[in-house]
């Protein structure tokens, strides 16, 4: 039986966890995969932590333990708007709580942790098709207007802190605008269902038993010859470091609800994946609200520290 922790630290407005945890659990699970979920409820909203406590107790049956912990203390500033403002000490609270996440899943012996930001819709076959890739790192993609009225960029990247330029064209003989033409070209290629190798990536990434039995692997702390701003590129560094690939999924994009009006996108989002064939189709194959059952476990300390307490057999 295979084992995936699918594990996020929660702090977002009550519609966006709704919709979250509506897509964790109508995510498709094979008869011969065990799916536990760990949750960190770091939200400043009570209602929103009252939606993953509901989570919780509407599941008493089943396989699959659902953790929710506690990080109690003052949270950092971290503000959303246009645009997501993160102060230094939001990153380091984020990373610190990540890197614990890995740290239970390795304890605990999962066979794959998948690490999934609480502003994310997942596509049902999302699990799927990032298991189905047999890479040691991979991230399902998906599109964001960082800015209004800007184009939509990916969360994956090939190079630097956020570069698109292939390096066949980075260097000397190439104009700008070659380097533009090569970029839009690796952009339209991530459009089409595939998987493909990228330097940086985060927000929905899969880390298996290989990248896992690495414990040097972490977000934290930051890497002290580089100043890059954000967690996950220090953990694509050392990655790259250990000679872990990282790869890019693209056949089941998430809805990225980055700003309240994305919220608008929700209805057409649900009616869509209620169309789509399951594509992921294989015999025993279940939704994973299914099958789970809740486990609450201990809070956290007043740190990022969660110090969660073995999974109940």
């Amino acid at each position: 039986m295979r084992r995936v922790l699918i594990a996020s630290a929660v702090r977002k407005a009550p519609m966006v966890v709704g919709a979250f945890l509506r897509g964790l659990g109508g995510l498709r699970v094979a008869a011969d995969m065990r799916v536990d979920w760990l949750l960190a409820d770091d939200n400043d909203d009570p209602e929103s932590s009252r939606q993953l406590e509901l989570a919780v107790s509407k599941n008493p049956h089943g396989q699959a333990w659902v953790g929710l912990v506690s990080t109690v203390g003052t949270r950092p500033d971290y503000r959303e708007a246009d645009t997501h403002y993160w102060s230094a000490a939001a990153v380091e609270r984020v990373a610190q709580v990540k890197d614990q996440m890995l740290d239970v899943a390795r304890r605990d012996d999962y066979d794959g942790c998948l690490l999934v930001d609480a502003d994310l819709v997942l596509h049902p076959d999302t699990l799927y098709w990032l298991w189905r890739a047999e890479k040691p790192i991979v991230a399902e993609v998906f599109w964001t207007r960082w800015v209004p009225k800007g184009p939509e960029l990916p969360n994956v990247w090939l190079r630097d802190a956020y570069d698109m330029v292939p390096s066949e064209v980075a260097g000397e003989g190439y104009t700008d605008d070659d380097r533009l033409t090569a970029a839009v070209a690796w952009l339209e290629q991530l459009r089409r269902p595939g998987l493909y190798r990228v330097g940086g990536l985060g927000a929905c990434t899969l880390l298996r038993r290989s990248a896992l039995d690495e414990r040097r692997l972490r977000f934290w702390p930051p890497l002290d010859n580089v100043s890059w701003w954000g967690e996950d590129r220090h953990f694509c560094l050392r990655a790259a470091a250990m000679g872990l690939e990282r790869w890019a999924d693209t056949h089941c994009s998430p809805l990225h609800l980055y700003r309240p009006a994305d919220l608008d996108d929700l209805d057409d989002w649900w009616a869509n994946q209620a169309a789509v064939p399951n594509t992921a189709a294989v015999p025993g194959m279940a939704s994973t609200h299914q099958n789970a059952r809740a486990g609450r476990v201990a809070a956290g300390t007043p740190t990022a520290r969660l110090n969660v307490p073995a999974r109940p057999s």
